[in-house]
């Protein structure tokens, strides 16, 4: 072996653990959480962002989730191509003006921090499809969040929010919207501008009646009105011709409209925690039914038609008064079905 290559040799060891000691730790284990436009740095217990992401300026989806972060600096301002932005599960009270300058972000997910106050520079992010600001502490949206015309999905669930600006109802591109957990008043019929939703989320918000018309909301697919204070279905209820997925669980319901019969593409149905004493037979005409829980409520039988639900996997029936010989009769009308009677 030559004298230049033994030179060689110690210098490209050296150049080699150089290198080692810069690359991320994931990096050096095959997991680099860095592509050509994707940074992922979730669950990594930062407490700062480290200063090599600024350089970044291609970066177009970072995930800053599950960290100790309560402080984004200005600099983020440096990252101008960002489409996707997540925030989420840190300790962050505010937000720097800058961050709402960044005009391509699509998506900003921004849940479970401790931010008060949402500014109104946010009408500047024109471009967002997607915001989520779940579990949080605000008691205010700006009016401006009205100027979000491209944004579809949109989660405000968990807050403090005791009422809404009217201008929210506009964005009639919207086609999923999360509410639950609000100390709000609030008038269904707000909701009937907004037809395009395919998922609405109305848990928890102590609603007595659904004043409007459900069925301006023809797209629905999933809706979710469980632990609310209602006593019976909406009007027009039998137009969500496409809902599959309905949790009305925790209400004061005493009876069930024979409309439900017509919600013919129903998979899943929670009526559980209500005070039911029976079903209509309409029931049975819901046959791509493959969940039902009725538990908790004052049933004693179920009518015969319950026999058709053929795609019927799981029931429900925990802490009803049924009679011994009723639930035989229910097995028999259901042979592969998984029923319980008991918790």
């Amino acid at each position: 072996m030559t004298s230049l290559m033994q030179k060689r040799i110690p210098l490209m060891l050296c150049c080699f653990l150089l290198l080692l000691l810069v690359l991320p730790a994931n990096a050096q284990k095959g997991k680099s959480p860095i592509t050509t436009d994707t940074l992922t740095l979730a669950g990594r217990e930062l407490k700062k962002i480290p200063p090599y992401v600024w350089k970044k300026a291609a970066l177009k989806h970072l995930n800053l989730s599950d960290n100790y972060l309560t402080h984004i600096p200005k600099k983020i301002i440096k990252l101008t191509s960002l489409e996707d932005l997540d925030l989420s599960n840190n300790r962050l009270s505010s937000l720097p003006s800058e961050l709402w300058r960044l005009s391509a972000l699509r998506t900003l997910d921004l849940g479970y921090n401790e931010i008060s106050i949402l500014p109104t520079e946010i009408q500047y992010l024109r471009n967002l499809e997607d915001l989520t600001i779940r579990a949080n502490k605000l008691s205010f949206l700006p009016s401006e969040i009205g100027q979000l015309t491209t944004l579809k999905s949109l989660s405000i669930s968990e807050n403090q929010l005791t009422s809404l600006p009217p201008e929210l109802f506009m964005l009639s591109n919207l086609r999923e919207f999360q509410l639950w957990d609000n100390p709000l008043t609030i008038q269904f019929k707000c909701f009937e501008q907004l037809n395009n939703l395919e998922y609405l989320g109305l848990s928890g918000l102590q609603l007595d009646t659904l004043s409007g018309d459900i069925g301006k909301l023809n797209k629905l697919t999933y809706l979710n009105l469980s632990h609310n204070q209602l006593k019976s279905l909406p009007e027009n209820f039998d137009r969500l011709k496409h809902l599959t997925w309905l949790e009305l669980w925790e209400n004061q319901l005493t009876s069930l409209d024979s409309s439900i019969g017509e919600a013919s593409q129903l998979e899943f149905l929670h009526l559980g925690k209500n005070r039911l004493s029976k079903l209509p037979s309409e029931i049975g005409n819901l046959r791509n039914l493959s969940t039902l829980f009725l538990e908790d409520n004052l049933i004693t039988s179920l009518p015969d038609e319950i026999g058709r639900l053929t795609n019927l996997k799981v029931l429900y029936l925990q802490g009803n008064p049924i009679p011994k010989l009723e639930q035989e009769k229910i097995k028999a009308m259901l042979p592969h079905c998984n029923i319980r009677f008991e918790r």
